[in-house]
């Protein structure tokens, strides 16, 4: 059975975000790196808050192109 991701939870992880969104973990890192896209890092690791996710998604943010 595949793992829901719990609706309380604040933030996803990269290959979280990226499984969510239906993109390769390559292309979540990707976009993690742009200035733009709403990552925090905490102590090595880089955590997508959801909310943050969601309003940039809602600015047309999945329009953006990423490089192959």
């Amino acid at each position: 059975m595949e793992k829901q991701i719990q609706s309380d939870r604040l933030a996803l992880s990269v290959p979280e975000m990226g499984k969510a969104l239906g993109i390769s973990r390559s292309k979540a890192y990707q976009l993690v790196n742009r200035e733009d896209f709403p990552s925090v890092r905490l102590d090595g690791r880089v955590i997508i808050p959801i909310e943050g996710l969601r309003e940039w998604l809602n600015r047309g943010g999945a329009d953006v192109k990423l490089p192959l």
